[in-house]
């Protein structure tokens, strides 16, 4: 963009000099010439807005990424696990904590229809490939092989527009990444994925030696738990535009394999309803699931980001997103704010001896500034089981005897490439 203002600055100069030397025609067609180039720069200005594109790394058909964030938390519960040494989540408590999030380095790979794309991600203590799949484009349709995201649900990120993302992502329903072949066709107003995996994401690098990895997964830990072993997705969307409303209805369906580590061997099914819409800068995401992992009790192992947990085996899980997009004109340093309200809750069907597990609700209250390659998110959180917004380190998915409400507030600062 730099180039094209100085040319139109170039252009204003020699606009009042044609004033004095050759006339009005000559002069009209300076101004029509100023007002396109004028165009393309707020068309380009406009682009990279919207994509965060700002500065890009071009290496004939390779484009490297990145990004870098740090995270400022503050909870209203001891943080006893949640120290440099703990093997639970970071979860910020009395006093706060301010660390290293993520260092990202993602490359792209764009060579006529043969696509590719690579993710790594360095966090506290912990690293692990988020994405790395080869692909190619066909007509109206895509092939990816290799580490890539679960087609389930709304899409990326899931049905939530805040950092926590909602509670289908701590039990491996959303931004899911497994290991096999995915296929995407779009006609007229439908989307079409079917895919298969082969098994979970690989555990890579941390102090958990099952848990260090991007997404949720049932992992074998030893006797009573599961791993997963086959995966079959669909997915299938209507797109549907009424003027200015636009909304995209889908039904996600999922079937999978778990092998017993000294118990009989599972089925594992999910089932979802969701909705995607805009109108003007207003949003809406909603989403209801249905899962049942069908193991022999009423508890699942599972893991990520460098540590494991258990989850109820079985439950359902409604999810309601709203968000404003505030293009931001007034002001300088702020290019947008998103203002939304994610509301998720896991309601269990299990119980022990104690009585009948306790549902766990998470709410995030919050704000996303956007300033050319800058993102910030300003989160309020407040929480009766979701472990990186309570009291209680481990199992609040599961049983969550204790049933406390926790809030949290969260600032996560990230600068992408």
């Amino acid at each position: 963009m730099k180039p094209l203002k100085k040319l139109i600055l170039i252009l204003s100069c020699a606009h009042l000099l044609c004033l004095n030397l050759f006339g009005n025609d000559k002069v009209k067609a300076l101004q029509d010439e100023i007002a396109r180039l004028q165009d393309q720069l707020a068309v380009a200005k406009s682009e990279a807005k919207t994509s965060g594109n700002y500065h890009k790394i071009k290496i004939g058909n390779l484009t490297i990424g990145g990004a870098l964030r740090a995270n400022l938390a503050l909870g209203d519960y001891n943080d006893s696990f949640g120290g440099e040494d703990a093997s639970g989540p970071s979860r910020g408590g009395h006093g706060g904590n301010i660390s290293l999030d993520t260092f990202r380095i993602n490359l792209d790979y764009s060579n006529d229809d043969l696509i590719g794309k690579v993710d790594y991600r360095w966090h506290n203590g912990y690293n692990f490939f988020h994405t790395a799949y080869v692909g190619y484009n066909l007509d109206d349709a895509q092939l990816r092989v290799g580490l890539n995201r679960v087609p389930f649900g709304i899409g990326n990120w899931g049905p939530a527009n805040s950092w926590f993302f909602d509670q289908h992502y701590y039990v491996g329903l959303s931004d899911d990444m497994d290991v096999g072949i995915k296929y995407s066709k779009t006609f007229e107003s439908w989307s079409l994925d079917l895919a298969y995996y082969v098994g979970s994401e690989p555990n890579w690098r941390g102090s958990n030696s099952d848990g260090a990895r991007y997404s949720f997964d049932i992992l074998d830990t030893g006797p009573g738990t599961y791993k997963e072993n086959g995966q079959v997705n669909a997915r299938l969307v209507k797109k549907i535009v009424t003027g200015d409303l636009e909304s995209n209805i889908g039904v996600s369906l999922q079937y999978g394999k778990l092998d017993g580590n000294d118990t009989e061997d599972a089925d594992a099914f999910a089932g979802s309803l969701h909705m995607k819409s805009s109108y003007n800068q207003w949003g809406l995401k909603a989403q209801l699931t249905a899962y049942d992992y069908d193991s022999h009790n009423d508890i699942m192992t599972g893991g990520f980001f460098d540590y494991t947990t258990q989850i109820a085996s079985k439950g359902w899980i409604p999810s309601l997103a709203v968000n404003y997009l505030w293009n931001v004109d007034s002001i300088d340093w702020i290019d947008s704010i998103n203002f939304y309200n994610d509301y998720s809750i896991l309601i269990k069907e299990g119980r022990n001896a104690s009585g009948e597990f306790s549902d766990c609700a998470l709410n995030v209250l919050g704000a996303a500034v956007a300033k050319g390659n800058w993102y910030i998110y300003l989160d309020w959180a407040y929480s009766d089981g979701n472990e990186f917004v309570s009291e209680q380190p481990y199992n609040t998915l599961g049983e969550n005897q204790g049933n406390d409400w926790n809030s949290r507030y969260n600032i996560n600062l990230g600068y992408y490439v």
